[in-house]
């Protein structure tokens, strides 16, 4: 893997993937949305009066809705109630995608946050399999990882931007982490 490819938009396992899914999708509708949003502002530019000569404006109108206003308004609101609709199913279905990861033999690492430093502790097999590192995480491609989250002192947040999201470690509570690694970095 390439060092410089540490993001979250190149994924190298099943659960970045579908993050990566999920966030095309709201650029894609968000785009979208900010493009109308534009062109909407340009024509109300391009539509508006221009006052030549500085005279009082006529408020006599004021009260009165736009013809059509109504059902300008009622469409926007429409729309915008359906896109985040989609939105929100978008992500309960991304998040569902990511609860399924099967984790049957998968590798159990235990992380402890201190500050400035983490506490690495492998804890599959026998007790003399067992060992600890400081910093650093390594995982086997293609079997399932399952992360046991602890913080020794303030909170933190653990992202490993191509294999997973981000979670946080607040003192006191276990935090679990899934991911699965396809490709080797």
């Amino acid at each position: 893997m390439n060092p410089g490819l540490h993001d979250a938009l190149h994924a190298f396992g099943p659960q970045a993937a579908h993050v990566v899914d999920l966030w095309r999708i709201f650029l894609f509708i968000c785009t979208g949305v900010f493009a109308l949003v534009m062109a909407a502002f340009v024509y109300a530019l391009w539509r508006a009066p221009r006052i030549r000569v500085q005279e009082a404006p006529d408020l006599s109108t004021v009260n009165r809705p736009e013809p059509g206003a109504r059902r300008s308004v009622a469409a926007a609101v429409t729309a915008t109630v359906l896109l985040l609709l989609v939105l929100v199913a978008a992500s309960v279905f991304t998040d569902r995608a990511l609860a399924r990861l099967p984790l049957k033999d998968a590798v159990h690492i235990e992380v402890v946050a201190h500050q400035w430093w983490w506490t690495v502790k492998y804890v599959d097999g026998p007790v003399a399999e067992t060992f600890e590192t400081a910093n650093e995480i390594h995982v086997p491609v293609g079997r399932p990882v399952l992360v046991k989250l602890n913080s020794d002192d303030v909170i933190h947040s653990l992202w490993i931007p191509s294999l997973s999201g981000k979670k946080d470690l607040i003192p006191g509570r276990t935090a679990v982490l899934a991911f699965q690694a396809d490709k080797p970095g």
